[in-house]
């Protein structure tokens, strides 16, 4: 009986923090299984009803709302890899990266948790690589806007 009751508080411990992870995200199948695992198990009302609260939200999105949301955290991800790259000095990598971003991202205009930008970044940490690719980049976007 004792063991029985230590199963179930560990199921349900299991099922409340799979719920809350997984309102993290944006997947709806992994919400909706860790939504009815949750109920299962007896975890509490509330923390369901947000999870369905933030199910019914991720339902009601239109594919361009989707879309523009993928776009978003990809974009944040990038920010944050090329930072890392930065700080490493692969200019390469970076400039791999940057490329593969498309016209309409503006990433000279990032910034870091301190404000810096790339460019200040790669300055202060005395990266050259990378130094060098921005400078390269900033020349060549100088004179595509002079043409």
């Amino acid at each position: 009986r004792r063991e029985l009751a230590a199963r179930e508080l560990r199921e349900r411990r299991a099922a409340y923090e799979r719920l809350h992870a997984v309102v993290a995200g944006d997947d709806e199948e992994t919400l909706a299984a860790a939504i009815s695992e949750a109920r299962r198990t007896g975890v509490d009302a509330t923390d369901v009803e947000k999870a369905i609260a933030k199910l019914e939200v991720l339902r009601a999105l239109t594919p361009d709302e989707r879309e523009a949301k993928r776009r978003e955290k990809a974009v944040a991800e990038a920010r944050k890899e090329a930072f890392l790259l930065v700080r490493k000095d692969q200019a390469h990598a970076l400039e791999e990266l940057l490329g593969g971003l498309g016209e309409e991202v503006n990433w000279r205009a990032w910034k870091d948790y301190s404000g810096r930008t790339l460019a200040a970044y790669a300055r202060q940490l005395r990266c050259t690589q990378v130094l060098a690719l921005l400078d390269v980049t900033a020349h060549a976007n100088t004179a595509d806007d002079a043409a």
